[in-house]
């Protein structure tokens, strides 16, 4: 039977801490995160964040091109309890999570401070953020893991946990740019 589990995560800007060694160390071009829009053509390193809290770290060799892409990913989602969800875009999607970047002096920066920032995140909570892997590499033991998971998961409902499948909803809430957002469960009253 799954169960929940109480973690710890980081606010974003707890990582800027990272961000401002790898500038003293040469790897990055801004000390702290920007939300700013355009986001540049240029290599870097990103977060996922919900309400400040860190969800996802990544890299990238254009952030432009990879955030429009992540995106456009979140925004087409739709969750639904009956099918295989794929985590990052899922999590990014029902924690209304917003991306923050900061610019690296080249593509091989980026991946050092993106293990960097992973690693800082772990010294400090005990944990590496809470979705990971974006991708998964064709033929490699990981999509082949991930293949057999969703085999199972779309085919025997009976040996999914009692807790998983449980149906996300939209609820009214003015203060989202829809006027509505994602919860999971049951109709219940708020406050309860």
């Amino acid at each position: 039977m799954a169960g929940s589990l109480e973690v710890q995560v980081l606010e974003a800007r707890e990582l800027e801490e990272v961000l401002a060694r790898s500038v003293e160390d040469g790897l990055m071009e801004d000390s702290a995160w920007r939300e700013d829009v355009p986001t540049p053509q240029e290599p870097g390193v990103y977060v996922w964040a919900a309400s400040g809290l860190v969800v996802y770290v990544g890299k990238a060799g254009s952030l432009a091109d990879r955030l429009g892409y992540e995106q456009r990913l979140r925004d087409g989602y739709e969750p639904a309890g009956d099918r295989w969800e794929v985590s990052v875009v899922h999590m990014l999607r029902v924690y209304r999570a917003k991306p923050m970047w900061a610019r690296a002096r080249d593509p091989e920066a980026a991946l050092e401070v993106e293990r960097r920032l992973i690693e800082w995140h772990r010294a400090c909570v005990g944990i590496a953020p809470l979705a990971i892997g974006w991708d998964t590499k064709p033929g490699s033991p990981r999509e082949q893991a991930e293949t057999m998971a969703r085999e199972l998961w779309n085919l025997d409902p009976a040996a999914r946990p009692s807790t998983a499948g449980e149906r996300f909803r939209r609820i009214a809430d003015p203060a989202e740019p829809d006027g509505t957002r994602w919860v999971l469960g049951e109709a219940h009253s708020e406050g309860t």
